[in-house]
């Protein structure tokens, strides 16, 4: 194994272990493993003579635990919930007067405008006076106010609430929370109409050069308008630059039916374009004297449109790659792909852990290594004679070996196959690097103000195109439309790596042919009697589910048995009002007032759905033999619960489930 390979698996094994709270690693314990592991490698190499085999194992043991321990230090100091939950706790859900910067290029919604904000400072009312966070915390602001003239670095002094996300209101629904825990973003601050004011600062330094590129940003999608494109410039503009903000509904659900969906976003296929590009005009294999040439265009245009585009983990994968491959070029030192690849993972891991839990990281990585892997073996099992066939044959094996290594992971998080994926990328993938280079340089031109014959040639090639390609996929999605699969969980996942990884292993000649199908015929075994068994308890439990959304004050119960659900007719909540519904000979008992009153029901319910702020009265855990609760527990009642019934916390505000063998007939 590559020795690179090994130091990103121990790096991903530490930061899982800090992920899932297994293993807490303070810094000052890295510190002094580190120099241990320094004095012990000079020891051993001052006696050079009295060193043994067992020496270098000794080391190279100590060195990857040191990889891992400070993978797991590194990822709990960049982890901020610690320090988000503690200012949350403190305020306790009052409004605060605090100081933010703008960290990203704010994005107008419909009704408010968007951006992410570093909480530099706030106002303590307790002791007078301003304080500073322990550590940097980022928040996401929603401002009423219409800044028009908001950027990047711009200071805002704000008076708001400041919360975490809300949960899903549903289980199966998109959790944006988790999405934003996996940005390192824990809380939110609505700002009122109001409520803002900007306050003017110097700039130096790296604010400075993040607002020019931002600027720039601005300067080449003004441009890329006013030449004639509107009609396919959310197209364009997703394509050269990342920005979405003007991509259609229906065009996003059209690539995203057709598996094309990865062209939309800027990813290592566009940084690749470029890098072809600039050894074409370089061509430095052929001119060695130009090799360094090659080397100080290259890196600054590969890092700078990185910049340009938002610096996605994918670019920034790419960018790292094809920066590495170029100076070992220039070095005359020959390159291992899995080396390279494992050594760009690593460094981007070091300088932010949870890019890991990123599924653009996860996908472009996944997809590299599918390809470096399976694609060689897939174009050595047919080599057509003709130039056209065998590029197309060539792009076919490119598409089957990355989706061979990211389907899996694809139908975990959209559950769903497009069936025309092979077909899209054949249509999409030829056309992309001339609709990226003409797009950067038709804004560039409108931009410097090249002739108007000249932009009208330009814009007429571009929006043919892109026509075209619009059209087919539209005929792809009519006969091919992708085909849902809603029961693809985890477990699932884990099966199909699994049998890839005996795929591999296999072709590589490192097993056996009868001992990779015997195991995979195990793994199938496992998962087939995970899923029986998973049906069979879900078959055999009866569930009970409350959704509060106390926004809108609406509650819904329903009641889940097998296959057989029932569900409650919407009921709007109010102060002093209580409902009973009634199932199956059941009585069950909405209650979202704070009442506390003995003779509050007749008979007691079977069913108890407490929704107020209020924590529920020891009394009724006494008389009612089904409890719900759906916003407070004390942790008294917590426990007394989980010995009587399975409690699922499937949300701290939102939405909780208990369930027994059957509670409820």
């Amino acid at each position: 194994m590559p020795p690179f390979v090994r130091l990103a698996l121990m790096s991903i094994a530490g930061i899982l272990l800090a992920r899932f709270h297994w293993v807490r690693v303070p810094a000052t314990l890295c510190v002094v493993l580190s120099a241990f592991t320094v004095l012990l490698a000079a020891y051993w190499w001052y006696v050079q003579g009295r060193r043994r085999a067992y020496h270098d194992i000794v080391l190279s043991v100590l060195f990857y635990l040191l990889v891992l321990l400070c993978a797991n230090s590194r990822y709990n100091l960049t982890n901020r919930q610690p320090i988000a939950m503690d200012l949350y706790a403190r305020w306790e859900g009052r409004p605060v007067l605090w100081l933010a910067e703008i960290q990203e290029t704010p994005v107008r919604k419909a009704n408010y405008t968007q951006a992410e904000a570093l909480l530099v400072a706030y106002y303590d009312t307790e002791r007078q006076t301003w304080r500073l966070p322990g550590r940097p915390c980022t928040v996401l602001l929603r401002l009423q106010d219409s800044l028009k003239t908001l950027q990047i670095a711009d200071h805002l002094l704000l008076r708001s609430k400041i919360e975490p996300f809300a949960p899903p209101l549903k289980p199966g629904d998109f959790d944006y929370r988790a999405y934003m825990h996996n940005h390192n973003i824990y809380l939110t601050a609505w700002v009122k109409q109001g409520s803002c004011l900007l306050v003017n600062t110097s700039l130096s330094g790296w604010g400075l050069i993040r607002r020019h590129i931002a600027h720039w940003q601005v300067r080449l999608k003004q441009s890329l308008l006013q030449t004639g494109v509107k009609q396919h410039a959310g197209v364009l503009l997703a394509l050269s630059l990342g920005d979405k903000s003007l991509l259609r509904q229906d065009i996003k659900q059209l690539y995203a039916d057709t598996g094309a969906s990865h062209v939309l976003a800027v990813s290592g296929l566009h940084v690749g374009i470029l890098f072809l590009l600039m050894q074409w005009l370089w061509q430095p294999g052929q001119r060695p004297a130009w090799r360094w040439l090659f080397l100080l265009t290259t890196l600054p245009l590969l890092w700078g449109y990185a910049l340009l585009t938002g610096a996605s983990p994918s670019v920034l994968r790419a960018s790292l790659m094809f920066s590495l491959f170029s100076v070992a070029s220039c070095l005359n030192r020959t390159t291992n792909a899995y080396n390279t690849l494992a050594l760009s993972a690593f460094l981007l891991l070091l300088w932010n852990p949870l890019l890991l839990f990123h599924l653009s990281f996860q996908l472009s990585y996944l997809a590299v290594l599918g390809i470096l892997f399976f694609y060689p073996r897939l174009s050595k099992l047919w080599q057509p004679r003709f130039l056209i066939l065998k590029k197309g044959y060539e792009l076919l094996c490119v598409s089957v070996a990355a989706q061979l290594t990211t389907l899996p992971l694809t139908l975990l998080y959209f559950r769903q196959f497009p069936l025309s994926s092979l077909a899209s990328s054949l249509l999409v993938v030829p056309p992309a690097p001339f609709l990226l280079l003409a797009s950067l340089g038709l804004g560039i031109m409108a931009w410097a103000g090249a002739p108007a014959a000249f932009i009208a040639l330009f814009t007429k090639t571009l929006v043919v195109m892109q026509s075209l390609i619009e059209r087919c996929l539209q005929w792809l999605q009519h006969y091919c439309p992708p085909v849902p699969v809603p029961y693809w969980d985890m477990a699932d996942t884990w099966v199909a790596y699994a049998l890839l990884l005996l795929l591999g292993l296999y072709l590589t000649k490192e097993i056996a042919f009868s001992k990779a199908v015997i195991g995979a015929a195990g793994v199938l075994l496992i998962g087939t009697l995970h899923n029986v068994s998973k049906q069979y308890a879900l078959n055999k439990e009866t569930r009970l589910y409350v959704w509060y959304n106390s926004q809108h004050k609406h509650c819904e119960v329903w009641i889940v048995k097998g296959q057989q659900a029932w569900c409650s007719d919407k009921a709007w909540c109010a102060r002093a009002r209580i409902w009973r519904l009634i199932w199956n000979g059941k009585h069950i008992a909405l209650v979202n007032a704070p009442v506390d009153t003995a003779g509050l029901w007749k008979q007691p319910p079977d069913v108890l759905v407490w929704n107020t702020y209020y924590t529920i009265p020891d009394r009724y855990l006494k008389h009612v033999p089904l409890i719900v609760l759906g916003r407070q527990v004390s942790t008294q009642q917590r426990q007394a619960l989980r010995r009587r019934f399975v409690v699922h916390e499937l949300s701290k505000e939102g939405a909780w489930c208990m369930s027994e063998n059957s509670p409820v007939e």
